[in-house]
């Protein structure tokens, strides 16, 4: 089973931890993985919806694992039952025609019929093990929101260490978004954004 790791961002209405959880990308310029840094050079990470069976709470830092092959099932029967029953109507339309049991209108109506049953097949068969392909929280690694720390970024102009949780000063650039500590600094980067990009260090926390 594959794991990882992230920041319980919140937890939404129906029980669903919403986890900041890091990418390679986020730890780019580290000099080592045990380091936990942020460079704003990249995002903070990919936030993801998963079942919350750790009972975590927003602030805590958790360990998250992923089915293996819950995207392949998903698909398999998603798009594999209905496509089977596609095949099937159209084999069952052709044999009634042929076999002079139903008219051409009628065959297709039949044909038609065994899609719709393997859509609803599939949809019940999906639903049956939905929960069971789905992200979790495995344990809660830290409590609080002392563990946000973990996630700081560089503002990219003053180089002070903020955290994205809790700024409103921030911008998309070439794909990437970029933390600031004030709108002052985010207006300076606005003019210039090369002549601060050049110059990123990464924060050691």
């Amino acid at each position: 089973m594959r794991h990882a790791e992230g920041l319980v961002a919140r937890v939404s209405e129906d029980g669903k931890a919403h986890v900041v959880v890091q990418t390679d990308e986020s730890v780019h310029g580290c000099t080592s993985r045990t380091e936990h840094c942020h460079c704003s050079g990249g995002s903070m990470g990919l936030t993801i919806k998963v079942v919350n069976k750790a009972g975590a709470n927003a602030g805590d830092y958790v360990s998250v694992g992923f089915v293996p092959g819950g995207v392949l099932k998903s698909v398999a029967v998603v798009l594999g039952i209905p496509l089977l029953g596609l095949i099937s109507g159209v084999m069952v339309g052709s044999a009634l025609v042929q076999n002079f049991v139903l008219s051409s209108p009628w065959a297709v109506v039949a044909g038609s019929a065994c899609f719709a049953l393997a859509v609803l097949v599939a949809v019940i068969v999906y639903r049956w093990i939905w929960a069971g392909i789905q992200p979790f929280t495995e344990r809660i690694i830290s409590v609080g929101l002392g563990a946000a720390s973990l996630f700081q970024t560089i503002d990219p102009v003053c180089k002070m260490q903020v955290n994205p949780q809790k700024v409103d000063a921030k911008i998309d650039y070439k794909g990437k978004t970029y933390y600031f500590c004030n709108a002052g600094c985010l207006k300076a980067f606005t003019k210039e954004p090369e002549k601060y990009l050049g110059h990123l260090s990464c924060a050691h926390c």
